[in-house]
């Protein structure tokens, strides 16, 4: 035990700390802004250049002056013949909707350009022929799903703030065209498609004339909306983005004025007069009240004073994670597409956000048996930042003695976070099979599983500090020592929280958690269970010399505690435990524990148990994102039983997960785990693996359909015999949300594997 302390400890004192470096992007503003008499023209024409630029952001805000009446019609006055229109059948196509985000494409009757966009969602088929999209974003706190965003096939994109309270809508005004701008009979980048991915929640647009860009959404509220466009296509010959906008007169304009930062400081001019010129930001509004989209927002262009870079397998700015992060600056972003990155990384110190465009099962950082997947040894923070990844083949950082740490990830830093990874296939013959943490790093949303380790922590080795598990889950990790899930020591003060730790073993104390070296571990809401131990040592929870407070939580299996360890457990579901308050010793009733759904039923006697004391909650939330509370006490375990008023929530197992071209056929199960039980539910799937699908198999159905009333369906995998021998090969299900409105449970990824009889 004490070997794991050491290697970390050494670290920390020559580690170095993260070095910081600002700098500031710069542009040219090109002023075409002509005067003109048509309120539906855009006769404001401001465009956009640069030698170098990965990323800019678009902001919609509210006009400054109080807008008492609001007019959005259109006003064809002095206008001239509109442009010639081709005729379409006309309709709007609701593609996603998730409850927070809805996104429609809508094809109009008639339009002037020729042919319409392709538009996809995830990996389901694109519709066609489509004129622009709309997003639609909710309110927080409300039952108000406004839109923000039109993105139009010629690049003209328009933002629009939520509405303020008391306010029924917000006109829209003026447009930026984004992408590389070309001139016809007006400034266009026509789009050729729109992908909206729900993981990573952007849109990626491609375009006519060559490349891509990415638009992502970092604030969408009352206040304002703002949209960050990462820039993937030619900008050394001509515009980056132009603004269009329209100026009548004062008091009949969508933009009267310019507010504009430079190297010199920061400068006004009204729209005609508007110099141009370089800059860094620019503000297009209106000074005064407008007869005509009074509310209309006012624009602001900004470039980064930090940098975006891309990564991925050809086209972009780096072909590997680690020459990206070697590059950045900090406060800069990575964005990673989706691929295998056969790479040892290591943060060294920079405070920057690496994050997957496609999410986790898509984007895998393989360790290739050569170390840790991921390092952080230089002194990282809680501005370093890894989102979205699969972590897997990590075999842990050697120390002095000879032994490694940290199988997945290793880190002896003070407090980075780890948000929506799965770390998977890792080992380390020392310590830390999914990963080692020396301080204080958040552990969100991950899935931690299938990992082993030679000594203490098969999922997680926790030391010092006070680390967090926030609504992960920990399962089937093996340890050859101490604690199958977790492991936490040398005065660790762990706080885990909305999670599960299920299947895990440990071959000598504490299958799903042990805590030892003077620990303070604190477990809330979260759920332990069918975790296995040697000897009966602590199945769900071992303790020598250290303490526990245990709320609103479920362990099964058994509790042992040594050497003056303590246990605070309170309003928990502990077979076999005495003493504490509002404790019961039940069945929990789950919806299937065979299968590892440990959602509880409604009957449940853990529903509704939980303490009065609703202020000790670390979250408003369960560990599949509905909200805590439902009744006027809060559940038992990492799941809230949640009614009609929640989503559908599917959890989906592989019941049989292996198939023989003999004839036996895998089989995965969806479970209506949650929420509204009318609501028909269909969840959409991609496949992936080394089995080619109507070659070695087929599925029966394209997705798993849960009808009304219905709380279980099955997808079945049928082997193909070939009379070839190719050993065992495996299918990959991910399963994806959006559809209908529904929810995901952790986790959404399955493989089942097919077995050759050749």
């Amino acid at each position: 035990m004490k070997a794991c302390l050491m290697v970390v400890l050494a670290v920390l004192i020559f580690g170095i700390g993260p070095i910081d470096n600002l700098y500031s992007a710069t542009a040219v503003a090109d002023n075409d802004t002509v005067a003109g008499v048509c309120a539906e023209q855009d006769n404001v024409s401001v465009s956009y250049s640069s030698s170098h630029l990965t990323s800019f952001t678009i902001e919609a805000s509210h006009p400054t002056y109080p807008v008492t009446v609001d007019n959005c019609k259109a006003d064809f006055t002095n206008c001239s013949t509109p442009d010639p229109g081709y005729t379409f059948t006309p309709r709007t196509f609701k593609l996603f909707d998730n409850g927070l985000t809805v996104i429609e494409a809508v094809r109009e009757a008639s339009w002037w350009r020729p042919k319409g966009m392709a538009v996809s969602v995830d990996a389901r088929s694109p519709v066609k022929n489509i004129h622009y999209i709309r997003v639609y974003k909710k309110i927080s706190g409300s039952n108000e799903w406004p839109q923000v965003l039109v993105l139009y096939m010629d690049g003209n994109l328009r933002l629009i703030p939520q509405p303020s309270v008391g306010q029924s809508s917000v006109c829209f005004g003026s447009s930026i065209i984004v992408g590389p701008v070309v001139e016809e009979s007006r400034p266009i980048a026509e789009l050729v498609s729109v992908h909206f991915d729900s993981a990573s929640d952007s849109l990626r647009v491609i375009y006519k004339s060559g490349g891509s860009a990415t638009l992502l959404f970092p604030e969408v509220s009352r206040s304002a909306t703002k949209v960050n466009v990462l820039v993937d296509y030619p900008i050394e010959k001509g515009p980056f983005a132009t603004v269009r906008s329209m100026y009548v007169t004062v008091g009949n304009a969508d933009v009267d004025s310019v507010q504009w930062k430079d190297s010199s400081g920061l400068h006004n001019a009204p729209i005609l007069t508007f110099p141009g010129g370089k800059g860094t930001e620019w503000l297009f509004q209106r000074q005064s009240l407008s007869s005509h989209n009074t509310s209309a927002p006012d624009i602001r262009i900004k470039l980064p004073l930090k940098d975006t870079y891309t990564v991925c397998k050809t086209g972009c700015d780096y072909p590997s994670v680690q020459t990206a992060i070697d590059a950045t600056k900090g406060g800069d972003t990575v964005l990673v597409s989706s691929g295998r990155y056969i790479e040892n990384i290591n943060f060294n110190g920079k405070a920057i956000t690496v994050k997957s465009l496609s999410g986790p099962y898509d984007t895998v950082i393989d360790a290739n048996f050569k170390g840790s997947a991921i390092v952080f040894n230089h002194g990282e923070t809680s501005k370093s930042v890894l989102d979205g990844f699969t972590l897997t083949n990590g075999t842990g950082t050697l120390d002095n003695n000879g032994y490694r740490y940290g199988g997945g990830i290793y880190s002896s830093a003070p407090s980075p976070k780890i948000i929506n990874c799965v770390l998977t296939g890792n080992s380390a013959d020392g310590c830390g099979g999914g990963g080692l943490f020396h301080g204080s790093p958040l552990i969100s949303r991950c899935l931690i599983t299938k990992n082993h380790t030679g000594y203490g922590g098969g999922g997680l080795y926790l030391t010092g500090g006070s680390a967090k598990v926030d609504s992960s889950t920990i399962s089937d990790n093996i340890s050859a020592g101490d604690g199958g899930g977790i492991e936490c020591t040398g005065y660790s003060a762990a706080v885990i929280y909305n999670s599960v730790l299920a299947s895990n073993t440990a071959k000598k104390r504490g299958g799903g958690i042990a805590g030892d070296w003077r620990s303070s571990i604190t477990i809330l809401n979260s759920t332990i269970v069918n975790n296995s131990a040697w000897a009966n040592n602590g199945p769900a929870l071992f303790l020598w010399n250290s303490a526990v407070s245990v709320k609103n939580s479920i362990l099964l299996g058994g509790v042992s505690l040594y050497s003056d360890a303590t246990a605070d457990i309170n309003y928990s579901d502990v077979p076999g435990w005495t003493g504490g308050l509002g404790n019961i010793s039940s069945d929990p009733l789950f919806i299937n524990a065979s299968y590892g759904v440990y959602h509880l039923k409604k009957t449940s006697p853990c529903v509704n148990a939980g303490d009065h004391d609703s202020s000790i909650l670390l979250s408003a939330r369960d560990a599949d994102g509905n909200p805590r509370i439902q009744m006027k006490r809060v559940d038992m375990g990492a799941y809230e039983v949640c009614g009609a008023s929640c989503p559908p929530t599917i959890a989906v197992r592989p019941t049989v997960p292996v198939a023989t071209e003999a004839g036996k056929t895998a089989k995965i199960k969806g479970f209506r785990v949650n929420g509204d039980t009318v609501r028909s539910v269909t969840v959409p799937y991609a496949v992936s693996g080394t089995a080619e699908r109507k070659v070695d198999y087929k599925i029966t159905t394209a997705s798993l359909k849960l009808l009304s009333g219905i709380n279980s369906a099955t997808v079945s995998i049928l082997p193909i015999d070939d009379n070839l021998t190719e050993g065992a090969e495996t299918v990959n299900l991910k399963f994806i949300s959006g559809t209908n409105d529904f929810r995901l449970s952790m986790p959404v990824h399955t493989t089942v594997e097919i077995q050759d009889n050749d």
